[in-house]
């Protein structure tokens, strides 16, 4: 394989490693929002539980 096939072969390699790491970073960043949203979800819950508890 001369210079230029492996030059492309690893440049190739290099782009699709690339787009890989760019989707599970975008993976990831939809996950840690949705664990935001069900954080505040459960403290609102809380609140309304504590304030339930009071009245009784």
């Amino acid at each position: 394989m001369n210079l230029l096939k492996k030059r492309l072969r690893s440049r190739k390699t290099h782009h699709l490693t690339h787009k890989n790491v760019a989707a599970a970073v975008e993976e990831q960043t939809a996950t840690m929002q949705e664990i935001s949203a069900s954080a505040e979800m459960l403290s609102r819950m809380a609140e309304e539980l504590q304030e339930s508890v009071r009245k009784f």
